[in-house]
């Protein structure tokens, strides 16, 4: 194999690595802004109700209030979507991968999968979210690499 060929293997390889792990920290990410978004909107919700259990309902302060819980919480929103926007460009870009280096991605996937099992704790929820996360790139593996034809079997 030639440098230039070594070289751009490398690459692939970096890039693939990249897209994984990029997509498993967007995933995370998005389900930290799902959890963080029913706390914001209970937290306003909540502070809005000992206000008006304290004071009563005051018509000047009601259009105030909501238009600053509405912007928080849409700005919260907006941090969701443009993140679902670039998760969607990201599985695009996946899909290549598999569709182009298939044998590269394969390798990844089962790098991927050993370092996961190596890092497990003995936290019971980290546990279950390893194994679930071993369990999908097992699944990525098996329709890239029919367990048939595949050199090393794992859970799927």
């Amino acid at each position: 194999m030639s440098t230039v060929q070594s070289s751009v293997q490398v690459g692939i390889h970096n890039t693939i690595v990249a897209a994984y792990t990029a997509r498993m920290k967007a995933q995370q990410s998005l389900q930290q802004l799902d959890a963080e978004g029913v706390t914001l909107a209970g937290n306003k919700a909540d502070a809005w109700a000992a206000n008006v259990a304290s004071n009563g309902v005051d018509p000047t302060t009601v259009v105030s209030t909501y238009e600053s819980a509405e912007k928080e919480l849409t700005a919260h929103q907006q941090k969701i979507v443009a993140l679902q926007s670039l998760l969607r460009l990201l599985e695009g870009r996946i899909s290549q991968l598999k569709t182009s280096y298939r044998k590269d991605v394969v390798v990844v996937l089962k790098q991927q999968i050993a370092a996961i099992q190596q890092t497990k704790t003995a936290d019971e929820k980290d546990i279950q979210a390893a194994d679930e996360a071993i369990q999908a790139l097992w699944h990525e593996v098996h329709v890239l690499e029919p367990p048939a034809t595949s050199s090393k079997k794992g859970k799927y």
